[in-house]
């Protein structure tokens, strides 16, 4: 079991003064702003990731994102989510080392009760934006350059009806479009993996959950267009009296059935799980160029391997690297990395040759390449110094760093050589140093501060020294 330190004061004043000196602003990338500027630029529109191996087969496309995972299958759509306690809880403090534990979510899935078996997922509305997963120590389990989508649509799920789902920034919607002269009656969803499901005085759908929440589906607004005009048409949710199985449908009054007819409800599950500075980024930097950089950690997990909607999986940490436009309105790319384990990225620098993280993890198969150490050097987290492509796409430079105790890394700095500059703390009274300024007899195992400067282009220490 993986220690938790306490949170205690960052003790090193002089090693971050002497860290400026050595590094100046310039090689920092123009710096990071404060937790406004992330939350600015932390909640972009819903996407959905293509599936290319890096989950289970039975989910064709899926959403990522702030406390939550949504999966979409040929049945319907699997939501993994976190709790608000959960995520605040595990909100990473920078004056700390942070270890993983594990987290136990919340599991729902809507299947559509009857769907046709010739019925076809397909992704709408293709997206510049590229997905990265660096997980693990194979690269051929890598998978990168994945595309992404803002829709997903179940074509002919009922004869003459249609299913599509999108975004509405942190909201889901999803609209049930029927063709003139389509049969409403057999539209139905079933719910797994709620306590109980009920109709409120605003006519929308409560579902309870089992840890006492509630996901909410708003009232939905129906209507058809005929003639250029939007025509809002009266309907609601329909509950059917298995009361154990949740089912719904809609009930809508009389509407010219010549015409299509759209429903459309809203699912609310951002005030589930919330906000998360854990998921709203730990750091951030800006190119040459004005691209904006930000890297944290993501605590959302995959998807469970039991077919048991309702069973409790447990989700590890991911690092996160995302590349904005200037104008912070489009993601270019995303890259998760780590692995196993619990992995926490804290600061991120970037030049023409690739983007430098630094962070700590407890993953004993983070991605490595050309690692001056190979392996983790005991029970505790280790830091992690990596480099990646300009594109995020590959792994150039990644090693573990540290000793037996737990270490973390805090912030980062580059040179115009691209050596990378690492400040942190550690409990290790063997974390590996060439040089020290203070008599390392009086090394206990408490918090001590240590710079570490690493050329990752000839994967070599260059000097590590303590400061306690």
């Amino acid at each position: 079991m993986f220690k938790r330190l306490m949170n205690r004061k960052f003790r090193f004043s002089i090693s971050i003064y002497l860290f400026v000196l050595i590094c100046p602003l310039s090689a920092m990338g123009h710096q990071k702003s404060d937790k406004h500027f992330y939350e600015q630029y932390a909640n972009p529109p819903l996407i959905f990731i293509e599936n290319l191996g890096q989950l289970d087969s039975s989910i064709k496309y899926y959403e990522r994102g702030m406390g939550h995972t949504m999966g979409f299958t040929p049945n319907g759509i699997i939501v993994n989510l976190l709790t608000n306690e959960q995520l605040r809880s595990d909100t990473s403090k920078k004056q700390s080392i942070k270890i993983s534990e594990d987290h136990d979510t919340a599991t729902i899935k809507f299947n559509i009760v009857g769907i046709d078996k010739n019925a076809v997922i397909s992704a709408d509305q293709k997206q510049t934006t590229r997905m990265n997963y660096l997980t693990g120590q194979q690269p051929k389990n890598w998978r990168t350059n994945i595309a992404t989508y803002r829709s997903i649509t179940y074509s002919q799920a009922y004869p003459g009806v249609d299913i599509r789902f999108y975004g509405n920034h942190l909201k889901l919607e999803y609209d049930v479009i029927l063709a003139a002269g389509a049969d409403l009656s057999g539209v139905r969803f079933q719910i797994d993996g709620i306590e109980d499901m009920n109709l409120n005085s605003n006519g929308d759908l409560v579902l309870q959950m089992h840890n006492g929440r509630t996901l909410t589906q708003k009232h939905p607004f129906i209507f058809q267009e005929i003639n250029g005009e939007k025509i809002q048409v009266t309907g609601q949710f329909k509950l059917y009296s298995d009361e154990k199985m949740h089912v719904y449908g809609f009930d809508v009054e009389k509407y010219n059935q010549q015409y299509p007819l759209v429903i459309d409800p809203i699912i609310q599950y951002s005030t589930f799980w919330g906000g998360n500075e854990n998921d709203l980024g730990n750091n951030l930097c800006v190119d040459s160029q004005g691209n904006i950089y930000i890297v944290g950690t993501t605590s959302s997990g995959e998807f469970p391997e039991s077919s048991d909607p309702i069973e409790a999986y447990h989700a590890n940490e991911d690092v996160f690297i995302a590349k904005f436009a200037p104008d912070g309105q489009s993601i270019i790319f995303a890259t998760y990395l780590g692995g196993s384990g619990g992995d926490f990225g804290s600061d991120i620098a970037v030049d023409d040759s690739g983007i430098y993280i630094v962070g700590n993890t407890s993953s004993t198969n983070f991605p490595l390449k050309n690692s001056v150490q190979p392996e983790t050097s005991g029970e505790d987290s280790d830091i992690f110094l990596t480099k990646l492509s300009p594109d995020g796409t590959s792994v150039l430079f990644s090693t573990y760093y540290g000793g037996y105790e737990a270490d973390s890394a805090h912030a980062l700095a580059i040179d115009s050589t691209g050596n990378m500059y690492v400040v942190g703390e550690t409990m290790s009274t063997n974390y590996p140093y060439s040089v020290s300024f203070v008599n390392m007899e009086n090394i206990k195992n408490d918090l001590n501060g240590f710079i570490t400067k690493m050329d990752p282009t000839n994967s070599q220490m260059i000097y590590s020294t303590f400061l306690a």
